[in-house]
């Protein structure tokens, strides 16, 4: 009985040991925890009042919710890199100091950002039309927007890999120069942000028949069946062209899918395109390779 129980105390010990090693338990790497989910959460609400537009209490809507704690999961996971090795979880382990001294410009420029937004029509209007989710390839200042969030990713991302290297008792030299030799690892971003740029900076149609499409992407739905496009009159009676015709299905799928994800727009129109365009020239790097 005695050796199950010093077995029992000897787990527990390890298991304690092991949320030290990783910053669970330590009051100083708690405050650095809670610091990051601050900073997570105005990351996201700044990145919800652009996609889903200001909003009050009373007045969020499902989308608004789900980004908002879609964007704080996302953000905080990207801060703190939870894995496992060996059987056990990592995560991420900060110095508190050069943290909150590294980070708390861009929580406030985050908050700077929702605060503009409710306190200014002006800026609310000019936030709107260029990042509102709906409209946000209808300004023609988006082929700027896509290398400026590309540059701001770089930056901060350079400010993660230095406090991260800092953490692991690396000077802030030594740890600048790491993360600048490790900005290769950034090279599948840079080429997805590429495919965007390409892919945004001039929308056009497939070709005339993408009205089409997009009808019976709509008419699926509406009349309980795959649609069929009837043909020009002129075209049967002296073409020899048969009365009706039905399109391939993959586009129209696609449309559907997308009208559902983000509503029955100009995005969800375009979005299969623009997938596929992004994709584009990371699959054409990856064939090269």
């Amino acid at each position: 009985m005695s050796t199950k129980v010093g077995n029992a105390l000897d787990r527990v010990g390890e298991h304690r040991r092991h949320l030290s090693r990783i910053g669970i338990g330590d009051s100083a790497h708690s405050l650095v925890f809670a610091w990051l989910a601050v900073i997570a959460a105005c990351g996201a609400l700044a990145v919800t009042v652009l996609l889903f537009d200001r909003t009050t209490v009373t007045g969020m809507t499902r989308g608004w919710l789900c980004s908002l704690v879609l964007s704080f999961l996302m953000i905080y996971s990207w801060w703190t890199q939870p894995r496992v090795s060996d059987r056990r979880l990592c995560i991420n382990r900060y110095q508190f100091g050069p943290l909150i001294l590294l980070t708390a410009p861009l929580a406030l420029a985050s908050l700077g950002v929702v605060g503009a937004t409710y306190a200014s029509d002006g800026v609310h209007a000019y936030l709107f039309s260029n990042f509102y989710y709906a409209r946000i390839l209808s300004n023609s200042s988006w082929p700027l927007i896509v290398p400026a969030l590309l540059f701001a990713y770089v930056g901060i991302w350079m400010i993660r890999e230095l406090l991260r290297r800092m953490g692991l008792t690396v000077g802030p030299k030594e740890g600048f120069l790491d993360a600048v030799a490790a900005l290769p690892v950034l090279f599948p971003w840079g080429v997805l942000a590429f495919g965007a740029l390409l892919a945004t900076v001039s929308l056009s149609m497939i070709n005339v028949n993408f009205w089409r499409y997009w009808a019976t992407s709509d008419g699926w739905f509406v009349v309980g069946h795959y649609p069929s496009t009837l043909t020009d009159i002129l075209h049967v009676e002296k073409g020899g062209v048969s009365k009706y015709f039905i399109s391939f299905p993959l586009l129209p799928a696609m449309l559907s899918a997308t009208f559902g994800l983000v509503g029955h727009n100009l995005l969800g129109a375009y979005l299969p395109l623009i997938v596929a365009g992004i994709l584009l020239p990371l699959a054409v790097f990856l064939a090269v390779r």
